[in-house]
């Protein structure tokens, strides 16, 4: 499985592993945005309190979003 694979059962382990994913991914979309510091702690704390049931559509909404703003970045246009 790679490191972002969706299993098909979520175990805690997979769901710990997911989440930090979800960090990762939420981070790099806060400095390609913009976001300020208070905007970034409100998405994480949710992101930590989130339940693991929810952490796939969030998984694939920060992804899109961050594909996004790398798409943006790469051509150099502003989101």
């Amino acid at each position: 499985m790679d490191q972002f694979e969706m299993p098909p059962v979520l175990r805690r382990r997979d769901a710990d592993r997911l989440r930090c994913g979800l960090f990762e991914i939420v981070d790099e979309l806060s400095r390609l945005d913009g976001w300020s510091e208070a905007e970034l702690d409100i998405v994480i704390e949710c992101v930590e309190r989130q339940p693991a049931y929810a952490l796939r559509s969030d998984f694939a909404h920060f992804g899109e979003r961050l594909d996004k703003a790398r798409a943006a970045a790469a051509t150099g246009r502003k989101r």
